[in-house]
């Protein structure tokens, strides 16, 4: 199920060019329709706005921390100020420090604006646009538990 969030994640800014602040695996008798078919995006907002959608989502968020494993706060002066960096470039409230970049929804694009983001930040001239770590240590990284085989 992880790897069908990363593609739907994926696709979404490929195609439409924005990231999808949430995901969450439904049946398809939960997504609300109308006469003819077609998706109700009012009701279907109105359902996780008040709380129906709650198991989808703590279902999405089990995968992901089965896979990516739990949050690891930032140590360190660098590592905030590096997690607080991916968190503005990713449009997200919190980044673990063993969290990879494009586990976290980036793009070939967001990477550039990653390189500009820390070269501004620590007044570095240039920063080689490579692919980029999580904003932790490497040998924290090698810490993260393996994804179960369901998740692979």
């Amino acid at each position: 199920m992880y790897r069908a969030i990363v593609a739907i994640r994926s696709s979404t800014v490929m195609h439409w060019g924005f990231r999808p602040q949430l995901i969450l695996p439904v049946t398809e008798d939960e997504i609300p329709r109308g006469n003819l078919g077609k998706i109700q995006r009012s009701r279907l907002r109105t359902a996780v706005e008040d709380g129906s959608l709650d198991e989808a989502a703590r279902r999405s968020d089990e995968v992901s921390t089965r896979f990516l494993g739990g949050h690891v706060a930032p140590e360190g002066d660098v590592e905030t100020a590096l997690a607080a960096i991916y968190a503005r470039v990713l449009d997200t409230r919190t980044v673990s420090s063993t969290a990879s970049f494009f586990d976290l929804g980036g793009t070939s694009l967001d990477v550039l604006r990653l390189k500009l983001e820390i070269q501004h930040e620590f007044g570095i001239e240039d920063v080689p646009a490579r692919t980029p770590p999580g904003p932790g240590t490497s040998p924290r990284r090698s810490s993260r538990p393996a994804a179960p085989p369901s998740c692979r």
